[in-house]
């Protein structure tokens, strides 16, 4: 379809912000010393980068699947519904984790019995991880691999994904801005809400209120979607109008992160960027569609979630003293070592382990559905 094309310029634009959230993540733990001028205005507000992969997952998984629950929700195809997402998003959370688990117990067969007992490597987390429910208010901090707080939060929008049809998708259009008005007015006041501990406030929520935070910027993607599928607005801008929209977005965006506003205006700038790089006539999207941005999208959810390993792993590597780096230009080449690994060890499992099982679980729920249909098929006959 010529709509699912424009949907490449969101594949690139997730590679993108994959590599920005590393980028992000890195240099707060290697706790690099610029001046606030150089670092600390523009990277604490980046986590709406976050709130970004969940608009845009709302607007694709609209895109993709409203219409399996646009006239109601049956057991069997909500069923279907559910595999798809867990063969997307669990194999890679949980072959990760394992890499957690691993790099712990080699501590412990060294000798070093305290690493289990550390605040963010609790044995009885690894419990709510496996359950993706660590991002639900049911841990104390960030635990085990940290951005799969996000994964958690994602998952709690997949489950009530078809009661957010019935509120935004399916009602008429003025029924659905009311809806929509009324979640806006929801992020803010979660924006304005003290933040949680060890937080940088805001909409930044990860293991306290990370769920609610995930299920928002989510919805706010299908409304997102709902603009595009109802006005048709990617149709009617012309090229001068529709690019200089999605440029005058990226820079409000930084402009705001400067200033440091409210992340609720920050989170209906990530939405206009989101909206107007599907845009017909956006000459931004060759950028996005480029073949190399193109491949960072296509592992961007494995970079996403394969990065703190790779940083616990250099981590490791410094405390066994084999690896070091002093000041800060070593540290910035140690950053960008890290992310270079990450890409690549993102490669590798998507190609031997995210990708295989994605398809795998696909013709797993093909092969049900024909066995249903040919079920039904031979009752009819009898």
């Amino acid at each position: 379809m010529r709509e699912a094309a424009q949907l490449d310029s969101l594949t690139g634009l997730r590679g993108v912000l994959a590599v920005a959230i590393i980028v992000f993540h890195y240099s707060y733990f290697w706790e690099i010393d610029v001046p606030t001028v150089e670092y600390g205005i523009i990277f604490p507000k980046m986590h709406v980068f976050v709130d970004m992969f969940f608009m845009m997952s709302g607007f694709i998984m609209g895109y993709v699947h409203w219409r399996d629950f646009a006239t109601g929700v049956d057991w069997q195809g909500y069923k279907r519904y559910i595999a798809l997402r867990i063969g997307r998003i669990y194999p890679i959370h949980f072959i990760v984790l394992v890499g957690f688990l691993v790099l712990e117990l080699d501590n412990v067969f060294r000798g070093d019995f305290s690493q289990f007992a550390h605040a963010d490597r609790r044995p009885e987390a690894i419990i709510t991880n496996l359950l993706l429910i660590h991002a639900w208010g049911t841990e104390p901090n960030l635990g085990w691999n940290y951005p799969s707080w996000s994964i958690s939060a994602e998952w709690a929008a997949y489950l009530t994904f078809p009661v957010l049809v019935y509120i935004f998708l399916r009602p008429k259009a003025s029924i659905a801005l009311v809806s929509f008005g009324l979640l806006i007015a929801a992020v803010f006041f979660l924006a304005n809400l003290p933040p949680e501990p060890h937080g940088a406030g805001g909409i930044d929520r990860t293991f306290e209120l990370g769920a609610v935070r995930g299920i928002f910027s989510f919805s706010m993607g299908l409304g997102l979607f709902r603009l595009y599928h109802d006005l048709k607005l990617y149709r009617g801008m012309n090229s001068v109008a529709s690019t200089l929209f999605s440029l005058g977005s990226i820079i409000a965006l930084f402009v705001g992160f400067y200033f440091k506003i409210n992340d609720g205006y920050l989170l209906l700038l990530v939405g206009a960027i989101v909206l107007s790089v599907t845009f017909d006539g956006n000459k931004m999207r060759w950028f996005f569609e480029t073949r190399f941005i193109m491949f960072l999208g296509e592992i961007s959810y494995s970079i996403y979630m394969v990065h703190a390993l790779v940083q616990r792993v250099f981590v490791k590597l410094i405390g066994m003293g084999w690896v070091s780096f002093e000041g800060f230009w070593q540290a910035i080449i140690a950053t960008q070592l890290m992310l270079v690994v990450s890409v690549f060890a993102a490669y590798v499992l998507y190609k031997l382990f995210e990708d295989p099982m994605r398809k795998l679980v696909r013709v797993w729920v093909k092969s049900i559905d024909a066995k249903a249909a040919a079920k039904a098929a031979a009752k009819m006959a009898s």
